[in-house]
């Protein structure tokens, strides 16, 4: 195990451009931002399902934005979502009155990735798995960004589902915290202002 994961270290750094493996030995941080087209996909119960979801009331589909970062740590392999700062589009109505421990609102998405404990994959590409939702992948790719995708489906056994498919873009130090700020401001203000409009008031 030990072998395995200095082999692992080593690669990781030749993909990422590294100097030498001690390079991960210490915690990096990046930040990144949700390019468009970014979704999330919630489905209920097939037994519950949700008054109001569209395009059904057994699935709601969002459109996701917003930015977050991701704490790499080179000796555990693992890999860690940190500020969060997540807006979901769409289905407004379900967002305004969420029901009790559906996962549809942008605190509740925050919460769920926050929980997650990602560990670096055996695989050819630099790719993290999520322990408990082994179908909630992490891939970060050159010149240095991040797709994350997939998550869990058991409607199957009356279970619900979580399913992500999105890209984000690395942010610019010292620009970071700026572009964070105004990016979260203007989300949250046209989402304010799509759930005033008469359409979404009736």
């Amino acid at each position: 195990m030990k072998r395995w994961r200095q082999f692992v270290r080593c690669a990781v750094c030749l993909l990422l451009g590294c100097a030498n493996s001690s390079a991960l030995a210490e915690i990096e941080v990046e930040h990144y931002f949700i390019l468009s087209g970014g979704e999330y996909t919630y489905k209920p119960s097939p037994f519950i399902g949700i008054p109001g979801c569209s395009p059904s009331r057994f699935e709601c589909d969002f459109g996701i934005a917003g930015n977050f970062g991701v704490e790499y740590d080179g000796i555990a392999l693992t890999a860690k979502f940190i500020d969060l700062n997540l807006v979901l589009t769409g289905n407004e109505v379900v967002q305004n009155n969420p029901p009790a421990l559906e996962t549809v609102t942008s605190d509740r998405i925050t919460n769920y990735l926050a929980n997650r404990n990602m560990h670096l994959l055996p695989t050819g590409s630099i790719q993290y798995g999520d322990t408990s939702n082994p179908g909630l992948k992490l891939f970060r790719s050159l010149p240095g960004g991040v797709v994350l995708t997939g998550g869990f489906d058991i409607t199957f056994v009356d279970g619900n589902a979580m399913l992500f498919q999105l890209s984000a873009v690395p942010v610019p130090e010292p620009a970071t915290a700026v572009v964070f700020s105004l990016t979260a401001a203007s989300i949250a203000l046209n989402s304010r202002c799509r759930r005033a409009t008469p359409a979404n008031r009736r």
